[in-house]
C-alpha cells in the first residue's frame, strides 16, 4: 500500500510563492488582516506555549514536508513538545496508524492527568 501510495501522489513541483503576483496578493492579505504572516507564523510562537504539544506529522505529507514538521518541532519547548513522524502515512491519515490512538490518548493523559483519574 505504501509503495502504492509514493506513486501515485507526485512531489510538489511548485509553491505558491512561485505563482506569478502571489506575492502581491499575500502582501494585501497582510495589510487587510493588519498583521505580517511571520508574526503568526507556528514556527515563530510555539515557544510561547506553556502546555505540553504533540505534533503528528506523517513521513509520506505531499502538502506540508516533513522537514517543516521537525522546524516546528525544533523551534518548541524541549521539555513540553512530542513529535511523531507517523511511518507510511501522508497528509490526512495519520489516524489510520494503528498506534495513533493509542499514542494521542497516552499524550492527553499525561498532559491533563486530572481529567482521566
Amino acid at each position: 500500500r505504501c509503495e502504492y501510495r509514493k506513486a501515485q501522489i507526485p512531489q510538489a513541483k511548485i509553491r505558491i510563492a512561485d505563482i506569478p503576483l502571489t506575492w502581491l496578493f499575500l502582501k494585501y492579505i497582510q495589510l487587510k488582516i493588519g498583521v505580517k504572516f511571520e508574526k503568526i507564523a507556528p514556527v515563530n510562537n510555539i515557544q510561547n506555549i506553556e502546555g505540553s504539544v504533540f505534533l503528528i506529522h506523517g513521513n509520506y505529507d505531499k502538502v506540508i514536508p516533513i522537514e517543516q514538521g521537525k522546524k516546528l518541532r525544533d523551534a518548541g519547548n524541549p521539555g513540553t513538545t512530542q513529535f511523531w513522524a507517523v511511518p507510511d502515512k501522508g497528509h490526512n491519515d495519520c489516524h489510520h496508524h494503528p498506534e495513533f490512538w493509542k499514542k494521542l490518548v497516552s499524550f492527553l493523559q499525561a498532559s491533563i492527568p486530572e481529567t482521566y483519574s
